[in-house]
């Protein structure tokens, strides 16, 4: 998942770059239109996947206290 976050960012970065590049010529707007399309789909997918890795994070914290650290603990005193 981290990967992925991670290629997407690359991406959104070039993409930037690509778009900066476009405004900065001046010309193609239909160019122009479909960079900044691409870029708010990659900013979306950026929020997904960060939201796919907190969740995943807290659910990982969860079996953790709730189910992981009780049996240790019944492990050592029983």
């Amino acid at each position: 998942m981290a990967q992925a976050r991670e290629s997407v960012k690359i991406e959104h970065e070039k993409k930037l770059s690509t778009l900066q590049s476009l405004e900065y010529r001046g010309r193609d707007s239909a160019k122009l239109d479909k960079t900044k399309a691409s870029i708010n789909k990659l900013q979306s997918l950026i929020i997904v996947t960060s939201q796919a890795a907190t969740t995943t994070s807290s659910a990982i914290v969860r079996v953790r206290d709730n189910e992981l650290a009780p049996q240790l603990v019944q492990l050592c005193f029983a």
